[in-house]
């Protein structure tokens, strides 16, 4: 019975979210605050199987590549994030594709950003949100919140009193 009663919540927060999408590409994290340290700025989502970066992210990745430019003592950590459909070799590469992708487009635009970026891959060892649903739909958009980069800024400073804001 206490299973039942925490999937029936569980299912309750899937629909309350689920209402809560939207269908624009607006940023999770502006952008414009960025702190000391490591500090998540931006994510981006793929399609299903995809290394593409959607033309609506492209301004988004224009303010990450503004940011840093205007804070030249950071690095900047790509991870490229896949659904769990697939084996973990083909998601790990699927990964990287993604967060090569981002940082191609990075330098196409500032080629000195070169040396400061960071390129990794979780693959599907790193989900954003567990799939519990045999809902296809509810499965769906679960996986939609793993197809992602995470783009973040790391402060590479010894001397603590400066910091990225």
């Amino acid at each position: 019975m206490k299973h039942k009663l925490v999937f029936i919540k569980f299912m309750l927060l899937c629909l309350i979210l689920s209402s809560c999408k939207t269908t624009d590409h607006t940023p999770l994290v502006n952008v414009d605050h960025v702190f000391s340290n490591t500090k998540v700025i931006e994510k981006l989502y793929f399609s299903f199987g995809k290394a593409t970066i959607e033309d609506s992210d492209k301004v988004t990745l224009e303010k990450v590549i503004q940011k840093a430019q205007e804070y030249p003592d950071t690095s900047i950590i790509i991870v490229g994030h896949t659904d769990t459909r697939g084996t973990d070799e083909y998601n790990l590469e699927l990964g990287t594709q993604r967060a090569n992708a981002v940082k191609d487009f990075i330098l196409e635009h500032d080629r000195s950003l070169e040396d400061r970026i960071i390129v990794k891959s979780k693959g599907k060892s790193e989900p954003a949100v567990l799939v519990y649903s045999n809902n296809p739909e509810e499965a769906e958009y679960a996986h939609t919140k793993n197809r992602r980069v995470v783009i973040t800024l790391t402060d590479n400073f010894t001397d603590k009193t400066k910091s990225v804001k």
